[in-house]
């Protein structure tokens, strides 16, 4: 659940993936950086469903600006997206 209790370092991983992702350009080194962070807060956190939501959301904009080959980062924001909403069935942002 979104109110759940998570890891500290969690939190602010995700927050740093979250506030890479904003704003209207969104270059290779964003995305990256989103990435990491989201994966951070993820193998911190395993059941953190924000992060994975995050981390398929930077999957989808790189595949989308062709930053990565999109049939590399679909199936993979397909993968963290099913695992948000495994965790989290009404999780908004999956």
């Amino acid at each position: 659940d979104r109110y759940r209790e998570t890891h500290p370092d969690a939190q602010q991983a995700f927050l740093r993936g979250s506030l890479a992702m904003m704003g209207s350009r969104r270059t290779v080194a964003d995305l990256l950086a989103a990435r990491d962070a989201f994966e951070q807060a993820i193998r911190l956190d395993p059941e953190f469903a924000l992060a994975h939501a995050g981390l398929a959301g930077a999957y989808a904009s790189a595949g989308a600006l062709t930053l990565l080959a999109p049939v590399e980062a679909y199936p993979r924001a397909e993968r963290a997206v099913r695992r948000a909403l495994e965790l989290d069935p009404d999780l908004e942002d999956a």
